[in-house]
C-alpha cells in the first residue's frame, strides 16, 4: 500500500463521518434504525458489534472483540479500496455517491418534520442572543476556529453540532444567513470539517426553490468551491462533497 493510497483512504473515512447524519445531528439522529453506521454500512447481517466507545482506526490496538471486528472491517475496506481505484478517483467516486444521497436525506427530513419537532423540542441554550458574525462563529465552530478566522476571540468556547433541537427551529432567513456566513468564512480560511457539517445540515433544511438572490449566492459558492479544489486544496474531501451537493441539488451550472 502506497503512502498516497493510505492517505486517500483516511480522507474517505473522514468524509464518511462528515456526510453522516450521526455527525451532524449527534444523538438526535433522523432514524432510530439501530445501525450506528447508517447510511454507510451496507453490509449484510453479520456479527453483532457493540457501539464504539472511542475512535477506532487501522492503527488502534483493540481492547475487545467488537473493536477487533471494527478494525478488521476497516482493514478489509482499505485493502479493497487500494486494490481497485487510484486515490483521486476513489475520493471522487465516494463523494459523488454521498451527494446523490442528499436529496433523500432532505426529503425524509421534510416528510418527518412534525414528528422530529415533537421528539426534539427547541432547546433554549442554543438560542441565546448573538451579536454579529463573530458570536455566530463562536457558537458554531468554537474558539479555535474563531481565532483562525478573526485573529482574536474569547477563549474556552466549544463549538456546537447542528442538532435537531437547534437546526429545525431556524427560519429560512436564518438558514440563508448562516450559509452566507459560512461562505464568507470559507473564502477566508478554506473548507474545514466543521463548516461542511453545518453546511450539510443547513442545506438539508433549506426549502427549494430559493429566491433569485440566494440562488446567485449558491451559484457563486459552487464556483468558488471549484476554484478552491482546482487551485488551493484538490484533496479536500469536505469541499468536494459540498460542491457536489450544490451542483446536483441547487445549481444549474
Amino acid at each position: 500500500m502506497t503512502k498516497n493510497a493510505r492517505s486517500t483512504f483516511l480522507r474517505i473515512q473522514g468524509l464518511k463521518q462528515s456526510c453522516s447524519m450521526k455527525l451532524y445531528f449527534t444523538e438526535e439522529t433522523m432514524f432510530d434504525n439501530g445501525d450506528e453506521d447508517w447510511p454507510f454500512n451496507k453490509r449484510k447481517a453479520s456479527l453483532f458489534v457493540e457501539p464504539a466507545t472511542r475512535h477506532i482506526d487501522v492503527d488502534t490496538n483493540p481492547h475487545d472483540g467488537s473493536e477487533f471486528i471494527r478494525k478488521s472491517r476497516l482493514e478489509q475496506d482499505l485493502a479493497a479500496d487500494t486494490s481497485y481505484w487510484a486515490p483521486k478517483k476513489k475520493l471522487k467516486l465516494f463523494g459523488r455517491s454521498q451527494a446523490h444521497e442528499f436529496s433523500r436525506y432532505a426529503m425524509e427530513l421534510k416528510n418527518n418534520r412534525e414528528t422530529l419537532l415533537q421528539k426534539f423540542p427547541r432547546k433554549r441554550e442554543y438560542f441565546y442572543r448573538k451579536n454579529g458574525d463573530m458570536d455566530w462563529c463562536l457558537f458554531m465552530f468554537g474558539s479555535e476556529v474563531c481565532y483562525e478566522i478573526y485573529g482574536y476571540c474569547l477563549q474556552g468556547f466549544e463549538g456546537h453540532d447542528p442538532v435537531f433541537s437547534c437546526i429545525l427551529y431556524y427560519t429560512q432567513e436564518e438558514i440563508k444567513m448562516l450559509i452566507n456566513l459560512i461562505y464568507k468564512f470559507f473564502n477566508w480560511i478554506g473548507m474545514l470539517p466543521e463548516m461542511s457539517s453545518w453546511l450539510h445540515a443547513l442545506l438539508t433544511c433549506l426549502e427549494r426553490p430559493v429566491d433569485c438572490d440566494f440562488q446567485m449566492v449558491l451559484e457563486e459558492f459552487l464556483s468558488r468551491l471549484r476554484w478552491y479544489l482546482r487551485e488551493q486544496d484538490s484533496d479536500n474531501a469536505h469541499a468536494y462533497y459540498i460542491a457536489l451537493v450544490l451542483q446536483q441539488n441547487f445549481c444549474a451550472n
